[in-house]
């Protein structure tokens, strides 16, 4: 078991799941540290636990039920505190049962689940005390429809009443959202990756009302109505039936997930030594565009040339299974970016066929201005083993270049005789010591390639001319993975998506072009290589 598993996020998990059975502070404190407490002397006395999340989750639901157990709560009526709105004795007397204290933490509990206009009548009859014929005026509708929101307003109290006292001893986790989107979707993130929108995001992957969403996540709609609307106006959710939401972008089971990726990886195993053999075939053609660099080792230009091809393949590949759906699904989503996803439940045991025969693979790019050039930093290979393991890029290659350094580093590719002036000397010591920059005889030279527009483009040709062959044997293949795991799961709304998204990543063949490449320059030291990085200049 890991202690690092114990971080912000799990906490706040725990107490999530706490607040939900009891909406008292000083008591959900008390038992979440206590849950805490005994997962970490679990974790102590080297119990062997195969499968900690299911069991923790389950000794948190036995500790709730054993709290409950011991409060030997008296059940209350809800009709005892809340009368028909059509048979009051006197319209500013608040039931004495409400007194109770368990009672109200209850009301509270199933008032916070209503809806707004009824949370809103309940709140100004029962606690602020106003008559109906007040709350009229207040709200400029007839007296007869603040009475109907009162009645109405009862029946889902009542309703969630009982859900919340039959559901007291059902065990609540939030469930694991694992997202990817395109190169708009990073402006969304802090919106869409908190507990709560995604615990919405999840509880949508059916048609869900406002009511059975709170339900559902445990938290009441007061405190996730921005949220909703976040989602509604970005076009995460839509509504479908009566005041009804659903996801509106693809989510797959984990497990679903898992298993088509395991398959790709058996897939493209093999693609390797055929994508190599292609890159040397056009090595004379790729050099004699004349981009800068292209003298360099051939083996150490391999990383970016992979990343290459493998775009261009992709796109082939994209472009030959574009018939199948011509006429059958819209151009487009109507968005400005994609996304998808995979959910994994708490209870969920997720089987992993094997060793994984891929790479996490993400690559970033910077523009900067200088006085002379728009200049593209990109990194092309913005993952382990380059990164830190642990993620932290804020010390990794994607700082190397920034708007402090950019400027002298387009001198030095100009000019290999120039000389650092005293305020420039530390960076030039950084380039050299992160290969970005040689020391040859005395000279400065910039150690990554630097292309223009026109190069890249007419790299691709290049290999759009050689790779016709290989996307026919693989689109098919591909695709075929992909339709018999996923298309099953798929919404029929959602099959744009699909076919432009879903099966795009089909394509994707670079993670598994790099996993235990022997054809690649392996570095000496991985956290002081330029490899996979290159200049854009316009």
């Amino acid at each position: 078991m890991d202690m690092d598993i114990f971080d912000e996020e799990f906490i706040n998990k725990v107490y999530m799941y706490c607040y939900k059975h009891f909406y008292d502070s000083e008591k959900v404190r008390d038992l979440a540290q206590d849950i805490l407490l005994e997962a970490v002397a679990a974790q102590k006395s080297g119990r062997n636990i195969q499968n900690f999340y299911a069991w923790f989750w389950q000794m948190a639901h036995n500790k709730v039920c054993m709290y409950i157990k011991l409060k030997n709560n008296e059940a209350v009526s809800l009709d005892s505190f809340i009368g028909s709105p059509y048979e009051f004795a006197d319209e500013n007397e608040v039931d004495k049962d409400l007194l109770y204290v368990e009672a109200i933490a209850e009301m509270k509990n199933a008032v916070a689940k209503i809806s707004k206009i009824h949370r809103e009548v309940i709140i100004l009859f029962y606690l602020k005390q106003y008559t109906t014929k007040q709350i009229a005026q207040m709200l400029n509708v007839p007296e007869g429809t603040v009475k109907r929101r009162l009645h109405d307003a009862k029946n889902e109290i009542k309703k969630g009443y009982s859900n919340s006292m039959s559901n007291n001893f059902q065990s609540f986790a939030p469930a694991h959202l694992n997202k990817w989107g395109s190169y708009q979707i990073p402006k969304h993130w802090n919106n869409i990756g908190d507990l709560i929108s995604t615990q919405i995001l999840v509880s949508c992957i059916e048609p869900k009302s406002i009511k059975e969403i709170s339900d559902e996540i445990g938290v009441a709609p007061v405190y996730f109505e921005d949220k909703i609307n976040y989602l509604l106006e970005n076009k995460f959710i839509k509504e479908t039936g009566k005041n009804k939401y659903i996801v509106d972008f693809i989510i797959y089971p984990q497990q679903a997930w898992i298993d088509f990726n395991y398959e790709l990886a058996d897939l493209y195993e093999n693609l390797k030594g055929p994508m190599t053999e292609k890159i040397y075939k056009v090595k004379d053609k790729i050099c004699e565009t004349g981009f800068y660099g292209a003298g360099f080792d051939f083996e150490y230009l391999l990383w970016i040339l992979y990343i290459y091809a493998a775009d261009k393949l992709m796109t082939i590949m994209h472009e030959k299974n574009k018939s199948k759906w011509e006429g059958k699904v819209s151009k487009d989503n109507g968005k400005n970016y994609r996304i998808a996803g995979s959910v994994t439940y708490a209870d969920e045991k997720i089987n992993y066929p094997g060793k994984w025969k891929g790479v996490s693979w993400s690559n970033m790019h910077h523009q900067f201005i200088t006085p002379k050039y728009k200049v593209e930093y990109a990194n092309l290979y913005e993952m382990y083993p380059f990164e830190p393991e642990c993620g932290d890029n804020t010390k990794g290659r994607d700082t190397w270049i920034n708007d402090k350094n950019i400027t002298l580093l387009m001198k030095i590719f100009e000019n290999p005789e120039y000389i650092p002036e005293e305020n420039e000397k530390e960076y030039t010591a950084n380039f050299i010591a992160q290969n970005i920059v040689k020391n040859t005889d005395g000279k400065l030279y910039l150690n990554l390639p630097v292309m223009t527009y026109q190069h890249k483009k007419k790299i691709h040709e290049i290999f759009a001319e050689e790779l016709e062959d290989i996307a026919d044997e693989y689109v098919a293949k591909a695709a075929e993975i992909c339709d018999r795991i996923l298309l099953p799961l798929t919404r029929e709304d959602l099959l744009e998506e699909y076919a432009h998204w879903i099966l795009g990543g089909a394509f994707n063949v670079i993670p598994f072009l790099f996993y235990e490449n022997k054809y690649l320059q392996i570095p000496e030291d991985y956290s002081a290589s330029a490899a996979g990085l290159c200049l854009y200049i316009y």
